[in-house]
Order: C-alpha cells, then structure tokens, then sequence
C-alpha cells in the first residue's frame, strides 16, 4: 500500500490520485462505503452458507430467505436520495450507519424474527449509505477531478466488499477452530459464524460513532462556507 501511494505520487497521470484523499469528506465517505459494504457483504456471505450447510436449505431456498436483505438494500439506494432532500447528505449518511449497526446488531445476536427485521435494517441502511456515500465522494471534488473521485469510489465498492468477506470469514474459521468441534464446516458457519458476527458488529459501533462525529463536523464546515459565501455574494 505504501509503494503504492509512492508511485501514485510520482505518476503525471496516477491511476488513482490519492492527493484528493485529503479532502476530508471525501475521505471519509470513501472509508464509510468500503466499511459498510464489507459489512453487508460479509454478513451475506456468512449467512448464505449458515442457511444450506447447518439449516439444511438448497441455494434456492437460501436465497428466497435472504431476499429481505437484497429488497430493503434497494429500498434504501431509493430513499436516500429522498432523505437528501430534507437533510445533509452528511446527516443521511450517519443516520444509514446507525440503520445499519442495529441491524448488524441484531442480526448477530438475535434468532427467528429479531434477526429478519435485522436484516431489513441492515439492506436499507447500506443501500442509504451506499447511494449517498457515493455523491458524496463525487460531489466534494472538483468539476475537473469527477474520473478520478469516480475512480476511488469504485475502489472503495471493491475493497471493501472482498475485504468484508474476507475478514468474516478468515474470523469465523478461526473462531471455529477454537471450538470442542474443531473448524468442520458445521462448526465455522455455526459457532464460527456467531463469533464473527458479535464480534464485527460490536467493532462496527465503534467505527460508526467515530465516522459520524468527523461527518457532522464536515456539516458544520460547509454551512460557514456556504454562509460567508452568501454574504460575499
């Protein structure tokens, strides 16, 4: 990552200009979609082969069961820019995490019916941040620099989401393998699954109250700027 950043620096034409990451906002809309989508994709991945490999599912039924999930993600690319709207796109987006952590919360300590209304809160507060995370990221750019904010969102997209699957799972074998079972597949999506999910989704609290102060802070910001430049005008 480093050499990376480096050679980046170097470049007249950088494949991903890492000089605009010092736009604060930018930044941090940035870190909240990669977050947050590996949150949902982790969790999705998880809960797919929990649904077939220890309650005995097919793929098919595995999917009709998650569809709350994929609908309420939907919903909630829809609603954001409604909320948009009527608030800051910095407010809508910390009001998505927090959707999101007490879905996550939910869906990683309560069975049966807690956890489907927390996976609905989970798909709609993803599909809020992800929808306005991403204008965000666009719009605190330059007119002249949209390709390359375009080129982090995107990245931020794809990190995120191998990231997300890759932390859960690499956390559920590994939890698993501390079990009396041992790391079987039953014992990984089981066990393991349940430790990951508790654990991430206590750590995800944390991130959330963190980027949400450093977002509001950015509100602020823009409403000065916005209201030294009507009084200039």
């Amino acid at each position: 990552m480093v050499l990376f950043v480096i050679r980046q620096l170097r470049l007249p034409r950088p494949f991903l200009d890492v000089r605009l990451l010092a736009n604060g906002l930018l930044t941090n809309s940035a870190l909240v979609i990669g977050t947050t989508l590996g949150v949902f994709n982790g969790t999705l991945y998880l809960l797919t082969l929990r649904y077939q490999v220890v309650g005995g599912l097919s793929a098919v039924e595995a999917g009709i069961a998650l569809l709350p999930l994929a609908v309420a993600m939907a919903v909630g690319g829809l609603l954001g820019p409604l909320l948009q709207g009527r608030f800051a796109q910095q407010q809508v987006i910390v009001g998505g995490m927090f959707v999101v952590a007490i879905g996550f919360l939910l869906v990683a300590t309560t069975p049966g019916t807690g956890a489907l209304v927390g996976m609905v809160l989970l798909g709609l507060g993803s599909g809020i941040v992800m929808a306005i995370g991403a204008n965000a990221v666009m719009g605190s750019a330059p007119e002249n620099r949209t390709a390359d904010a375009g080129a982090i969102q995107e990245s931020a997209f794809a990190l995120g989401a191998g990231t997300g699957i890759a932390v859960l799972g690499v956390m559920a074998i590994h939890y698993a393998a501390q079990s009396a079972a041992g790391p079987s597949a039953e014992a990984v999506y089981g066990t393991g699954t349940d430790s990951a999910l508790g654990i991430s989704a206590f750590f995800y609290v944390f991130f959330v109250l963190a980027a949400s102060i450093h977002l509001l802070s950015t509100t602020e910001n823009s409403r000065s700027r916005a209201d030294r430049h009507s009084k200039v005008t």
